[in-house]
Order: structure tokens, then sequence, then C-alpha cells
């Protein structure tokens, strides 16, 4: 059975016969758009930010999922675009155990990065580094997690309706696409 409401349908999920799916998602060109926090989030050192991303490979040299305000901690492409590179702290993909510095990035599929912080820091974009080195991968859930794994930020970045301003389900930092234009907007199943 599953559930189907015009919330969940201007929220960017789709009925399914088996689950409830993301429909839409933000595929941002690689040259000048990415996601601009409303405010910055502080994660605590040991903390836990999750990003859920579709794979591909990254047009950039060190093309940021995520990346801190210090530019100290988060992950990237690597110079080649085809290697995680996580510094100050580790990550895991796919709640497979085990550190993926330098691991293969992948081409396909939908995908969830959790990066553990080794240094109390804050973030303030996602899919970027300032305005540079930015991510054309659709990048579609951002969670923060404190250091007793209670979600204390949730943006997804799927609702099509809400445009460059994408609300939170969980905290108060919202998330504004820079260099917004709603062709960004792609049909999921067709990624």
């Amino acid at each position: 059975m599953g559930i189907s409401s015009p919330l969940l349908k201007q929220a960017g999920f789709a009925k399914s016969k088996i689950f409830t799916a993301i429909a839409w998602v933000a595929v941002p060109d690689g040259l000048s758009q990415y996601w601009q926090l409303t405010s910055p989030i502080a994660v605590k050192a040991g903390a836990e930010i999750e990003i859920s991303f579709i794979g591909g490979t990254p047009s950039n040299a060190y093309g940021k999922f995520i990346e801190s305000a210090s530019n100290r901690s988060g992950i990237d492409a690597g110079s080649t675009s085809s290697f995680f590179r996580v510094r100050f702290g580790t990550a895991t993909l796919n709640d497979e155990p085990g550190d993926i510095n330098q691991d293969p990035i992948p081409t396909s599929g939908e995908n969830k990065l959790i990066l553990t912080p080794s240094e109390d820091t804050t973030f303030e974009t996602i899919g970027s580094r300032g305005s540079g080195e930015l991510m054309n991968l659709p990048l579609y859930m951002l969670r923060v997690r404190d250091l007793n794994g209670v979600l204390t930020n949730e943006i997804p970045l799927t609702n099509k309706s809400q445009g460059e301003t994408q609300s939170p389900t969980v905290g108060d930092v919202s998330a504004v696409m820079a260099n917004f234009t709603a062709a960004v907007w792609k049909d999921k199943s067709n990624l």
C-alpha cells in the first residue's frame, strides 16, 4: 500500500508499488550552481553529516560534495574527479564499513555519504567551496546528526515547487541555489 498525498508530491516524492521514492532532483551545471545554506550549521567532532547523491562523473577536479567553512573538513572528487578525497575526518559510503578516502566515486545509482569530522567545524554550502570547486552531480539530501545520533538538520533538495529555496524538514536552516534556473530540475527516473 503506500502513502500518497499532495504534500508528498509537492515535496518531490511519488507513489511507487514498493516504496515512496524521490521524483525530482536538482542537477547543478558544475559552473555556477551550488546550494548556499541560509545559516551556517555547526557540527561537533564525531557528529555526522550525511549527503545523498546520484552517481556520475564529476566535471571538476576537487568538486565538493560537502566542505566546511574553514576548508579543512569535507569530501570532494580529488584531483582526478574519479576518487573520493576525505579531509579532517572519516567518511563512509552506503553504510559500508571502512573509510572511503581514495575509493572510486560511483558512476550511477543513489548513494549516501556520511562524513564524521575530526574537529568542530561549520558548514555553509553544499556542492561547492564558497563559489568554487563546484559539483555537477545531483546532491539531493542533507542530514546532520549530533553526537547522540539525534537528527538536528534535514534539508531535502527535491521539492521542485519550492524552486531555488529548499525548506528544511528538521531544523531551521534552508538551502538556496546560487544562479538558479528552472532547468536545474530533472526527473530522477531519467538519470
